[in-house]
């Protein structure tokens, strides 16, 4: 019974994982022809998945937002570049037999994605075997209401949640430059499948997200280390979860707090694994890497420009790492590393210019924060002195994967003089090994950089997205290298080292399943909640909350597929995320009336967006002058649901933008 699920619906929800690959792969192989890319095997598996994941998505959000998001003209655009490519190249291009691939290594493959994929879904169940609810994260909560929300709205705008319909109307903008990727394909899920919002993007997306990050994962460290398939996959899935000592050692960063002069919070490092909101980004820009390893710049440079449409952390993280590259390219004065620097930072601000030009859709208002900024020139020094602090200390906990960095580029450069000596016995990528070690070092000290000197409430996304997806992952696949090619006590310390972030990434998964928080309610107060609304919003009334547009009852709404929203105003200036157009928007879209008290106030909000019901939780109780007007209708544990009161006089009009 949901909101938990019976073992029919878990098996339901497999079979959708296992569909939703399937097509994946059926729509990848047409748009990625075997004459563009034959091989290696995991290199163009990932590729087939990846850009099967960039259509299905595009398809999605147009039959949700019903109109052409960037998602839907990424979509379109592949169609039309293999169209292109087979009218001009395609014929001409000579047939390639691809590897060919035995069931052992089919069979061996999908049981470690398989594997994979159910672990790192596991933090994301909400349910308990007694039937109780457990707490996730806010944000969380969010995500889940998004999927409810975005086909009511038909707007990738993070109001969708409280405007409904109105969404547009209320603040002028359509669509926003966020990471939407993942909440798209849910809707498309729930849209295909008839299943809930919660299922369809902790379980059923969030599975999918897992096993192509494991196979793209994969294909780099096939592209570094040259393994077999199954021996690839592992190394994916652990380059995946591998999280540095820090997750180990709180009274390390109590002594990081109280040392350093701003906050560390951007020091608790999280992995591709466990972020769901990472996970789309990290496929697109995870991929870009394995390409470029294999010696397919023009294909990597396409998926690092399509991750940078995709979401603004990934022009973050692409900045911070290429821009650095290229500085340190001058400074050496290596003309490769100065090109590629150059080149994938032009690719990163491709994607931001036709975000913000081409599509309006840039750092906006209305993702509840000021637009990007960075520091006036005469907090330099400052930026300076605080980066200088930050670098050290970041690396210093990331020592193992800076290890591992490290030894890519002695190894790199190795195999590039080996290569110039013996063409014929040489590594065959070595320039490219060496600048990914740099790349990656690069990028642990330009992200630090940039969250000093950027100006955002969101602003630790720069470090904590580049450790996710370039310093722990990259450095884990050279701890790997380093067991694999070295010998005596220094294969034993690589060996131990790689044991170690792996098993720190394995505690890092399953620690959310070992000291659960839960909720009052129980599965069986929200089925009957749910029954209740029918999908119907509600609101409710709260004295401390997050932003109007996130609420903190997000979960809740999302577990039994209905918008909850703050009918009553609150002093959000104490947020990080403050913004005086969002605090205020609602009030804008509906001028309180002369000498129109607070409560009548938010009857009338109540009745401009819809909602018919409002909810009262253990904490959050309904004021008694407005419960007394209301009738209440279900109860259940700390939940107790009223209905409005019809309205006294006819509905007076909204202002729009």
């Amino acid at each position: 019974m949901y909101p938990a699920l019976s073992s029919f619906q878990l098996v339901l929800g497999s079979a959708v994982v296992g569909g939703t690959l399937l097509l994946f792969w059926v729509t990848g192989n047409l748009l990625v022809p075997k004459r563009l890319l034959a091989g290696p095997q995991m290199l163009r598996l990932a590729v087939v998945m990846s850009s099967g994941l960039l259509f299905t998505t595009g398809v999605a959000a147009l039959i949700c937002l019903r109109h052409m998001h960037v998602t839907s003209w990424m979509a379109l655009a592949q169609m039309l570049a293999v169209g292109g490519w087979w009218s001009f190249w395609g014929k001409r291009a000579p047939a390639v037999q691809p590897e060919a691939w035995t069931w052992g290594e089919v069979l061996s493959v999908l049981g470690v994605g398989a594997v994979f994929a159910i672990f790192t879904t596991l933090p994301n169940v909400w349910w308990t075997a007694d039937g109780g609810i457990r707490t996730l994260h806010e944000d969380m909560g969010f995500y889940v209401s998004q999927v409810v929300a975005l086909p009511q709205s038909h707007a990738a705008n993070p109001w969708s949640i409280f405007m409904g319909a109105h969404t547009v109307a209320a603040t002028g903008i359509q669509d926003t430059w966020y990471h939407w990727g993942a909440m798209l394909l849910a809707t498309g899920i729930c849209k295909a499948t008839g299943m809930a919002a919660a299922p369809a993007l902790l379980l059923v997306t969030n599975g999918v997200l897992n096993f192509t990050l494991m196979l793209v994962a994969g294909a780099l460290a096939d592209s570094l280390w040259r393994l077999r398939p199954a021996t690839a996959a592992l190394a994916g899935a652990g380059a995946i979860l591998s999280v540095h000592f820090v997750r180990l050692l709180p009274v390390l960063l109590s002594l990081l707090d109280r040392a350093l002069p701003f906050d560390i919070f951007h020091h608790l490092r999280v992995t591709l694994a466990l972020t769901l909101p990472y996970k789309y980004e990290g496929v697109l820009l995870l991929l870009s890497l394995a390409l470029w390893q294999a010696r397919q710049p023009r294909l990597a440079l396409a998926e690092l420009y399509a991750a940078a449409c995709s979401a603004p952390h990934s022009v973050a993280v692409a900045g911070a790492a290429t821009a650095t590259l290229a500085g340190l390219g001058v400074l050496l004065r290596d003309a490769r590393m100065l090109r590629t620097g150059l080149s994938a930072t032009g690719a990163a601000l491709a994607g931001w210019a036709t975000m913000q030009f081409l599509f309006g859709a840039g750092l906006g208002q209305a993702q509840g924060a000021p637009a990007m900024g960075f520091a006036p020139l005469k907090e330099l020094p400052q930026v300076l002195a605080h980066a200088a602090l930050d670098i050290p200390a970041t690396a210093l906990m990331s020592a193992l994967f800076v290890a591992g960095a490290v030894f890519l580029v002695r190894q790199g450069r190795r195999d590039t003089r080996t290569e110039n000596e013996q063409p014929q016995t040489g590594q065959a990528h070595g320039q490219e090994a060496r600048l990914l070690g740099w790349l990656c070092l690069c990028g642990l000290t330009g992200s630090s950089l940039a969250l000093h000197a950027l100006r955002c409430g969101d602003r630790f996304h720069v470090v904590m997205l580049t450790h996710a997806v370039l310093v722990m992952p990259v450095g884990a696949l050279g701890l790997l290298g380093m067991a694999r090619l070295l010998d005596n006590w220094r294969r034993m310390a690589a060996v131990s080292a790689l044991a170690c972030v792996v098993a720190l990434g394995l505690h890092t998964q399953i620690s959310p399943l070992l000291t659960p928080e839960r909720e009052v309610w129980s599965v069986q107060d929200l089925a009957g909640l749910r029954a209740e609304l029918q999908g119907r919003p509600f609101g409710y009334f709260a004295k401390n909350d997050r932003m109007w547009w996130i609420s903190k009852h997000g979960m809740l709404g999302g577990l039994i597929d209905s918008r909850g929203m703050r009918l009553n105003p609150q002093d959000e200036r104490a947020s990080i995320h403050y913004s005086a157009f969002n605090c205020t928007l609602p009030l804008r879209w509906l001028p309180p009336q002369k000498d129109e008290l607070t409560n009548d106030w938010s009857l009338r909000l109540a009745r401009h967006l819809g909602v018919r019901h409002v909810l009262e939780t253990w904490q959050d109780r309904l004021p008694r002058r407005l419960r007394e007007k209301c009738r209440p209708i279900w109860s259940g544990t700390g939940l107790m649901l009223y209905e409005l009161p019809a309205a006294d006089a006819p509905a007076d009009k909204v202002a729009t933008r």
